[in-house]
């Protein structure tokens, strides 16, 4: 888990038993038996289909039964499971329209890589990469998309003009009251990330906006 501030980012301990993921497992089964006692308005169809409550999963995920949140906002959070969707806003598609219009140069690294990745594969590619690499001093994080034209900087630039609404992007958790953010990869705990200032008792808050903490 990485905890991000504007100067800094710790590297914490992937586990599931801080109290982070703790808290949000916690809002995760809260919000579970809250849903299914009281059904929001719009599952009223699903509630006559017999399909609400839904059945327990016969197969549970990695991330545990209460390990992937839960689509929820009030005014206290918002919560939603990670999206395995592709990009909502249409920034996507107009990444790619870019990427076409704008080639990388013919002297750029990325374009003797490309031509590299065409002439060879397995082994044979790996040997001509490394003497590229040692050939143009390539540091070797990033080295695949080492660039010097360019045109990756502005690639990364547009990439991070999504919407702030993009189901890619959105944060799967944020607290309102100080406008911190939660993002984790697939289940809560994965290689998860927090942005902004997060109380310690934003669990109990939450569980409060519920009705279920005095």
């Amino acid at each position: 888990m990485r905890a991000v501030t504007a100067d800094l980012v710790v590297h914490l301990p992937d586990q599931d038993d801080n109290a982070t993921t703790a808290a949000l497992r916690d809002i995760t089964r809260a919000l579970q038996a809250h849903l299914s006692a009281h059904p929001p308005a719009d599952y009223t169809a699903e509630i006559l289909a017999g399909n609400w409550p839904p059945p327990e999963p016969d197969v549970i995920g990695l991330g545990g039964i209460d390990g992937y949140g839960e689509h929820w906002t009030n005014a206290t959070f918002t919560m939603r499971p990670y999206y395995y969707g592709d990009c909502t806003c249409g920034q996507a598609d107009l990444i790619e329209q870019w990427s076409d219009a704008n080639p990388h140069a013919p002297e750029c690294t990325q374009t003797t890589i490309a031509q590299l990745q065409i002439r060879y594969s397995g082994k044979e590619f790996d040997a001509h990469f490394e003497q590229l690499k040692n050939q143009l001093a390539i540091p070797d994080d990033g080295a695949m998309w080492h660039c010097t034209c360019g045109i990756e900087a502005t690639y990364q630039h547009l990439k991070e003009q999504h919407s702030p609404t993009c189901e890619q992007f959105a944060p799967n958790f944020v607290y309102h009251s100080t406008g911190a953010e939660i993002r984790w990869y697939k289940w809560i705990g994965r290689d998860m990330e927090i942005t902004g200032d997060l109380p310690d008792d934003f669990g109990t808050q939450c569980l409060r906006s519920l009705g279920l903490r005095r």
